[in-house]
């Protein structure tokens, strides 16, 4: 989770999971527990709006793949 300023484009949880293998919740879960970078929460800690840098969370998706190869 990130508290800096989150840059002009944003995406969602669903776009994320549409670029990989995992459901919208499985992400918004990951966020929770800090395994997602570049997360920027626009709403509360109770009712959380989850958006992401999508040039963080590419580069995330890219070492991941890289691990599991």
């Amino acid at each position: 989770m990130t508290t800096a300023k989150p840059p002009a484009e944003l995406v969602t949880a669903a776009q994320i999971s549409s670029w990989t293998a995992l459901s919208s919740a499985g992400i918004r879960r990951m966020t929770r527990r800090g395994e997602i970078p570049g997360a920027f929460n626009l709403g509360t800690p109770n009712r959380p709006i989850w958006r992401y840098d999508p040039k963080a969370v590419a580069a995330w998706i890219t070492a991941s793949r890289q691990k599991s190869a």
